[in-house]
C-alpha cells in the first residue's frame, strides 16, 4: 500500500508542474497540456512526459528543446526510445531521424506467421489502392517456396528463387540448369560470353566438324502456343533445330530443363560451322588442285 501511495503521490505532483487543464498554458478548452513549459530534452525520465504503470519506462514525451526530434512524439518502453513521430509526420522505427513517411532501423519482418501461400492479397509489401503491385514470399507453397515474387496488376511476373535463380513469366524450378529463365521473347543491343583462354583447359580441336553439321537437320515450325500458354510463344514461322535430333549428334549442347522438356545452346553450334567450312574449303582446295590437274593433262593431250 505505501508503494501505491507513492506512486499516487508522485503521478499528482506530476500533474501539478506540468499538465495545465481546461485551458491552462495555452491548451484548449478540454485538452490536457503536458509539459507546458518546454521543459523536456528528449528523455522520457526525466521528462516531463505521460507514464504508465510503475517505474518500468513504459511512457510518451515531446522534446521541447533544440535538436534531435523536437516538437515531435517519442513513444518509449524500458526507458527507451522505440518509436518517433516527428513534427512533419515521419514516423522512425528504431530511430529517431526518420528520413521518409516510414523508416524502419533494423529490418522488417513481413508475414511472421507464414500465411502466404503464393498470392498477393495475404502477407504481402503491396503499393497503390488495390491495384495489384506488390512483392511477396510464398511460405507455404506451392510454387517458388521461400522465394521473391514480384506482382503487377495481380499477377506474379518476376520470380526470385530460394537458390538465386530469376524468372521473368516464369518459375524456375529447384533444380533448373540456368540462372536466369524467361517466358518470351528478349530484346538486347548486345550479349557476350565470356571466352578468354585463362578460363579455359584442355583446349582440343574439334574434329568431323563438316561430318556432325550434315547430320543436323534446320526445319521450318510452328510453336504449339494453345498448350504452352504460359511459355508465351511467339506465334510466327519459327526456323531451328530440334533438340532430340541434337543430342543424338552433340549431347554437349542439349540441355534438360527442370520440366524435362530440352532447350539447345545454339551459340555453341558455332564452332562446329566454323569448323565445318574450313574443312568444307579444304575439300573445295584439294578438288581444284585435281582439277587444274586434269586441265593440264588435256591441254597436254590436244598438242
Amino acid at each position: 500500500m505505501k508503494k501505491i501511495f507513492l506512486l499516487i503521490a508522485n503521478s499528482l505532483f506530476a500533474i501539478l508542474l506540468f499538465a495545465q487543464t481546461n485551458g491552462g498554458g495555452g491548451a484548449p478548452a478540454g485538452a490536457v497540456n503536458v509539459d507546458p513549459s518546454n521543459y523536456n530534452g528528449g528523455t522520457l525520465n526525466p521528462g516531463p512526459g505521460l507514464l504508465f504503470g510503475g517505474p518500468t519506462g513504459e511512457g510518451i514525451a515531446s522534446k521541447r528543446n533544440s535538436g534531435g526530434n523536437q516538437w515531435g512524439l517519442d513513444f518509449y518502453t524500458n526507458h527507451l526510445n522505440r518509436i518517433a513521430i516527428t513534427n512533419g509526420g515521419f514516423v522512425g522505427i528504431g530511430t529517431t531521424t526518420p528520413q521518409k513517411q516510414l523508416s524502419i532501423a533494423n529490418g522488417m519482418n513481413i508475414d511472421q506467421s507464414n500465411q502466404n501461400g503464393g498470392g498477393i492479397n495475404a502477407g504481402t509489401l503491396t503499393f497503390g489502392s488495390n491495384s495489384g503491385e506488390g512483392i511477396g514470399s510464398s511460405r507455404i507453397g506451392p510454387v517458388n517456396l521461400y522465394g521473391l515474387d514480384l506482382y503487377t496488376n495481380n499477377l506474379p511476373r518476376v520470380y526470385i528463387t530460394n537458390t538465386g535463380n530469376v524468372g521473368v513469366g516464369t518459375c524456375p524450378g529447384p533444380n533448373s540448369v540456368a540462372k536466369f529463365v524467361v517466358a518470351g521473347a528478349i530484346a538486347s543491343s548486345a550479349a557476350f560470353m565470356p571466352s578468354d583462354i585463362r578460363f579455359k583447359k584442355n583446349i582440343v580441336p574439334i574434329e568431323n566438324a563438316l561430318k556432325k553439321i550434315m547430320a543436323l537437320n534446320g526445319s521450318s515450325y510452328l510453336l504449339r502456343t494453345d498448350e504452352f500458354p504460359n511459355m508465351n510463344f511467339d506465334t510466327k514461322t519459327q526456323y531451328g533445330l530440334i533438340a532430340q535430333e541434337v543430342e543424338k549428334v552433340v549431347p554437349e549442347i542439349v540441355y534438360s530443363l527442370d520440366n524435362g522438356y530440352k532447350a539447345i545452346d545454339y551459340a555453341r553450334i558455332i564452332p562446329f560451322l566454323v569448323e565445318g567450312m574450313k574443312e568444307q574449303q579444304r575439300i573445295i582446295d584439294e578438288q581444284q588442285q585435281q582439277i587444274n590437274q586434269l586441265m593440264k593433262m588435256v591441254k597436254a593431250i590436244k598438242r
